[in-house]
């Protein structure tokens, strides 16, 4: 969830469209 809303500050556009893909390659 940290890495997530870092990125999200970083590049909330890109954390948005890719938020799913983001989360599975996490998980």
């Amino acid at each position: 969830m940290a890495a997530t809303r870092t990125f999200s500050i970083i590049k909330p556009d890109a954390t948005r469209r890719n938020l799913t893909g983001a989360v599975t390659k996490m998980l």
